[in-house]
C-alpha cells in the first residue's frame, strides 16, 4: 500500500508512531512502515519483526535493533523520532534505542508505503507528526491508549489567572481568607509581619488546611509564595501542598534550610542539592505547563529546575500548609489555573524588591 504525502514532509524533525500486533502468533509475523522520497529513497522508517527485532531506517540505510520488541500477540505502540542526523525508538512509551547517525543530505518526505513482509501483521491509529514528539510525550500516548492525532484536539492556550491568593492581611483570629473565592484557611496560629504587611507563622499543631472550591484542573497549574526560615539557624522546613479527592499530595512544595523540594502526582524530592542557610524571604513558584509537558520551579526570580512530566493524575480540591521541622513564616500564597512563564515569574519577583529592602 503507497500513499502519496500532501504537503511533504521535511526529515529534519518528525515522528512516526503507530499500534502494531503479531496477528501471525506464534508465526513471525513481519512488515515494514516507510517514508520515502520523490526518488524512491527510504528516507526514515521502521521494519518491526515478531521475533523481536526492529530494523530503523535512515536514507536508504538500516539499523538492526535486537529484541526490542515483546514476541506475543498483544498490541504495541512503536514511536520513531529523526531530529536531523539524531535517531529514536520508543516501544510501549519507553526509549529503547537512539543513535547519532551519518550526515545525509536532506530529501523531503513525500509517500508513505506499507506492506507485510512475512506472515500478516495489524497496524491501527498511524500518524505522522512535524516535530519530534518529548519523552513525556510518547509515555502519555501509551498509559492513555487514545487514538493517536498529530493534531491534539485543545484549545489555545490560556493565560494564567489567580484563583486563590492569600495576603494574609487579616491580622486577627485563626482564619484567613482568600482575597478572592473567601476560602477559610485555617487554624492559624500566629500573625506575624512581612516584607508584604502581615505573614503566618506555620507550626504545630497549626497546620492550616482548606477545600478549593472552585476546584483547580489538572492541566496548567501554578503555584506562587513567599517564606523565609524564621527558626534560622535552627532547620526550618514545610510543605505547601495540593491534594486530590482522595487525599494524594499531587502538586506542591517543599520549603525550608535543606532548599526547595517538589510534590509531584504522589511523589516527593528535592531536584538540586542545595541548601539555604539563611533567614531572608525567598520567593517560591511551582509551575505545570501541561502544553510543553514541563514542570519549572523558581526560586528568586529565576529558573531552579525544570523537566518533563506527564499530567497531573487529578483536579486538585484542597490545600494543605504542614511544619515538618522548626516552624517557617509564610506570605503572598497564590494558586493559579494557568502556567506562568518565565517573564511573569522574574517579574513579580522584580515588582517586590523595594518590599524587601525596605523591611
Amino acid at each position: 500500500m503507497s500513499l502519496n504525502l500532501g504537503p511533504a514532509i521535511d526529515p529534519a524533525a518528525v515522528t512516526l508512531a503507530y499500534w502494531w500486533r503479531n496477528a501471525s502468533y506464534p508465526n513471525e509475523g513481519r512488515g515494514h512502515e516507510y517514508l520515502v522520497g520523490a526518488d524512491g529513497q527510504i528516507i526514515f522508517g521502521l521494519t518491526p519483526s515478531a521475533m523481536g527485532s526492529v530494523q530503523f531506517w535512515h536514507y536508504g540505510q538500516y539499523y538492526i535493533i535486537l529484541d526490542v520488541l515483546p514476541q506475543d500477540a498483544n498490541w504495541h505502540l512503536l514511536v520513531a523520532s529523526q531530529e536531523n542526523n539524531q535517531l529514536k525508538l520508543y516501544v510501549d512509551g519507553q526509549l529503547k534505542w537512539t543513535m547519532a547517525a551519518d550526515y545525509n543530505p536532506p530529501r523531503m518526505i513525500t509517500r508513505l508505503d506499507l506492506a507485510d513482509e512475512n506472515w500478516p501483521i495489524d497496524r491501527d491509529e498511524l500518524a505522522i507528526w512535524q516535530r519530534v514528539l518529548s519523552p513525556a510525550e510518547v509515555r502519555r500516548l501509551q498509559q492513555l491508549s487514545l487514538p493517536l492525532s498529530p493534531r491534539l484536539n485543545r484549545p489555545e492556550q490560556l493565560a494564567p489567572v489567580a484563583v486563590y491568593y492569600w495576603a494574609f492581611d487579616d491580622g486577627d483570629g485563626d482564619i484567613a481568607y482568600d482575597n478572592l473565592q473567601r476560602a477559610a484557611l485555617s487554624p492559624i496560629g500566629r500573625w506575624v509581619y512581612s516584607p508584604f504587611n502581615l505573614g503566618v507563622r506555620i507550626g504545630h499543631p497549626n497546620d492550616p488546611q482548606t477545600t478549593l472550591s472552585p476546584v483547580i484542573n489538572n492541566q496548567d497549574v501554578s503555584l506562587s509564595l513567599w517564606w523565609h526560615s524564621s527558626s534560622y539557624p535552627n532547620e526550618s522546613r514545610g510543605g505547601i501542598v495540593l491534594r486530590d479527592l482522595n487525599g494524594q499530595a499531587l502538586f506542591g512544595m517543599v520549603v525550608g534550610t535543606w532548599g526547595a523540594g517538589i510534590y509531584y502526582n504522589g511523589g516527593r524530592w528535592y531536584p538540586v542539592d542545595s541548601r539555604i542557610e539563611d533567614a531572608k524571604w525567598h520567593q517560591t513558584v511551582l509551575v505545570y505547563d501541561s502544553y510543553a509537558y514541563r514542570l519549572s520551579l523558581y526560586l528568586d526570580g529565576r529558573l531552579y529546575w525544570q523537566g518533563e512530566a506527564l499530567w497531573l493524575n487529578n483536579p486538585l480540591t484542597s490545600l494543605t500548609i504542614e511544619q515538618e521541622n522548626w516552624p517557617f513564616e509564610l506570605d503572598e500564597l497564590t494558586i493559579w489555573q494557568g502556567a506562568l512563564n518565565a517573564v511573569q515569574v522574574e517579574t513579580m519577583y522584580e515588582l517586590a524588591r523595594p518590599n524587601l529592602e525596605e523591611f
